[in-house]
């Protein structure tokens, strides 16, 4: 673990804008650890420049003290703590080392901090030279990322464009810096897709909500689909949302979406627009913003705002607050590259992703193919049977622990692996009827309580089946790009998670399945 308790010498890199968006960051006065086990520290206090907790059996301290220049020390303050929101803090560590270094080079070079220091400096691949090495490319990757989710001066929010293109440093032993680097994690996309689909089935059982709901909610489902720039925002109408087909018995409406093109490499005709299917979901939730506003189908679909980007993140991040129930914040900009990466990730050409992201150019699009093999779904389905992952999971993503003999409510049950499941918890959704499928979908839902004494072992073993048999499926067809396996490996995820927030409770005799032979899937 490298000391962080190095001198940074007074230089003044920020402009006038910059220092103004500094000042105005909040940071709270303790930073929740929330995947902290039952021997570490279960948060850090933020009011002083020496920050002291014990995590994964290592005394850490974060010195943010030797920062002469004040700007410097908040700004890093602020992305450790965005940092410790979605990672494990035993590596903050080094991140605060890191930035520390780059701190130290933008002095050597009487550098401004802006993205036109920055995207060179990773380009050339001068920082393998700092002590940190090629670490300093994923701390500088994480700092420009998260700038561009608040659209700081001099950075803003299309770093994201630029950042996609940057080569790569040789794999060396840091990993877990390059999670900095993904898109949005598949827990995040989970919560959004539920929320979205949960307010959608609300609206067509007859809910009202107000038009600030449903306005926050378009964004952040138009955003999900294609990840619009703020300038396609702002062109769209109404009449370029379509209502394609209208449900029938046992099918689904047809919703579709006229979206201005984005980045053009010549001029052309406004009018000039692509089609994207929207998910009905995401048809619904439209469709009762244009109701409920009474808007017409020469006018904006979405108001205009002084300062679009700012203004649609905060209508996104809104929604995230209610669908998360964390800390989390998201950008237009990150939404966008999240639907180029899931398109790469799922084979699609260079010319599809193109036409979703908007560019007339292909370079874009082919680098998204080229920088996302398969690893990301390797990591992640390698990470649940890691006994390292088993101690991290995300101890927060259903309810309250309870006894069954104290639950009084309704009961969940469900069918997953040829075996009917029902003694696992209850669920204390305000309405009878769940839109999602019961067991299931009850592990990662905020509704669920499970049972303390539930056997949820058992459907840990039917999940498992389930992978297996899907597997063996996809290697007969040869479908290597079969998207329930990932969908069956996040659910296990969610039984894992739930069972370690009760043997860490109530102690090894609930909730045990280290015993459990992990079959590694393909």
């Amino acid at each position: 673990m490298r000391s962080n308790a190095i001198v940074i010498p007074y230089f003044d890199c920020f402009s006038a804008a910059q220092k103004k968006v500094i000042n105005a960051l909040e940071i709270p006065n303790k930073v929740v650890f929330m995947a902290a086990d039952e021997f570490d520290d279960k948060y850090v206090k933020t009011t002083g420049d020496s920050w002291r907790f014990r995590y994964s059996g290592a005394d850490l301290h974060l010195d943010f003290s030797s920062f002469e220049c004040g700007y410097q020390k908040k700004l890093c303050k602020y992305l450790i703590r965005r940092y410790i929101i979605d990672h494990i803090p035993f590596t903050t560590n080094n991140l605060l080392y890191g930035f520390k270094q780059i701190f130290i080079w933008l002095k050597e070079q009487a550098a401004s901090f802006s993205a036109k220091t920055f995207i060179p400096l990773l380009q050339s691949g001068e920082y393998s030279s700092f002590k940190t090495r090629n670490e300093t490319f994923y701390y500088a990757l994480f700092m420009l990322k998260e700038l561009g989710t608040i659209d700081f001066p001099a950075i803003g929010e299309d770093i994201e464009d630029d950042l996609v293109l940057l080569p790569r440093p040789d794999n060396d032993n840091w990993g877990i810096y390059q999670n900095a680097g993904d898109a949005i994690n598949e827990r995040r996309i989970s919560q959004i897709v539920k929320g979205l689909w949960r307010m959608s089935n609300n609206i067509q059982k007859g809910t009202e909500f107000s038009k600030m709901e449903l306005r926050n909610n378009s964004y952040l489902g138009v955003s999900y689909v294609s990840g619009p720039r703020p300038s396609q925002f702002d062109k769209l109408k109404v009449s370029d949302f379509n209502v394609d087909a209208i449900r029938k018995a046992g099918k689904a409406s047809r919703y579709s979406l006229k979206i201005p093109y984005a980045k053009q490499g010549r001029v052309v005709d406004d009018t000039e627009r692509m089609d994207i299917a929207l998910p009905e979901e995401v048809g619904v939730i439209l469709e009762a913003y244009i109701s409920a506003h009474k808007l017409d189908d020469g006018e904006k679909l979405f108001p205009s705002f002084a300062q679009s980007s700012d203004s649609i993140n905060k209508c996104i991040n809104r929604c995230l607050e209610v669908y998360c129930k964390d800390e989390v914040r998201i950008s237009s900009s990150q939404f966008r590259h999240n639907a180029a990466h899931s398109l790469a990730m799922r084979g699609s050409s260079a010319e599809d992703i193109a036409y979703i992201l908007g560019h007339s150019s292909l370079v874009v699009a082919r680098h998204y193919i080229m920088a996302t093999p398969d690893l990301a779904l390797v990591r992640l389905r390698a990470l649940g049977m890691n006994q390292a992952w088993k101690s991290i999971i995300q101890l927060m993503t259903t309810g309250e622990l309870v006894f069954s003999d104290k639950w009084s409510g309704r009961k969940v049950a469900g069918v997953i692996g040829g075996q009917l499941h029902y003694h696992v918890g209850g669920c204390d959704r305000d309405c009878a009827e769940c839109p999602f499928a019961e067991v299931r979908s009850c592990y990662s839902c905020l509704f669920f309580r499970p049972f303390i004494d539930g056997v949820h072992l058992e459907v840990l073993y039917s999940i498992q089946k389930e992978i297996i048999q899907t597997v063996t499926l996809s290697d007969d067809i040869g479908d290597m790009g079969n998207p329930v396996i990932p969908l069956l490996t996040l659910m296990r995820d969610d039984v894992m998670s739930v069972m370690k927030r009760i043997e860490q409770r109530y102690g090894k005799g609930f909730g045990n399945y280290n015993d459990i032979e992990f079959v590694e899937v393909q």
